[in-house]
C-alpha cells in the first residue's frame, strides 16, 4: 500500500513540474495501531525524499543537493505511543474541513470515527 501511495504522490508532483495542472490527490491511510501510522508515514517521507534526491542526480551519479534527515526512527520513545492522545491534533475535528496540505494522511480508524461522529 505504501509503494502505490509513493507512485500517485510521484506522479502528481512530476506532473505538476512540467506545468500539468491537476487536483491534488487525496490519499488516506487508515490502521487501528498509532504507532503503525506514525511508522507508515515517517518511511512515506522518506522514501519521496529519496524519490526527489534521485531526479535531482546527473548522469555520473552524484546528488545536486543532499536532504537534512528528518527522520528519527533511531530514536528510543520512554512511553508507549498508543497512549498519547493528542496524537494529529493538527487534523481539523471534521473530515469536511480538511484541506490539500493534509493529504496523504495516516490516520488510525478511531480518529475517523471521533471525525466521522462530530456534528
Amino acid at each position: 500500500m505504501l509503494y502505490k501511495m509513493l507512485l500517485v504522490e510521484r506522479d502528481y508532483q512530476l506532473k505538476l513540474r512540467d506545468g500539468i495542472a491537476i487536483a491534488r490527490p487525496r490519499q488516506v491511510f487508515v490502521t487501528q495501531s498509532r504507532v503503525l501510522a506514525s511508522k507508515v508515514e515517517e518511511h512515506f517521507i522518506t522514501y519521496l525524499a529519496s524519490l526527489a534526491v534521485a531526479s535531482r542526480m546527473d548522469y555520473s551519479g552524484k546528488s545536486a543537493q543532499h536532504p537534512t534527515n528528518v527522520n528519527e526512527a533511531d530514536r528510543m520513545d520512554l512511553f508507549n505511543e498508543e497512549d498519547v492522545m493528542s496524537w494529529r491534533n493538527d487534523l481539523p475535528e471534521r473530515f469536511s474541513e480538511l484541506q490539500d496540505n493534509h493529504f496523504p494522511l495516516f490516520i488510525t480508524f478511531d480518529r475517523v470515527r471521533r471525525c466521522a461522529s462530530s456534528p
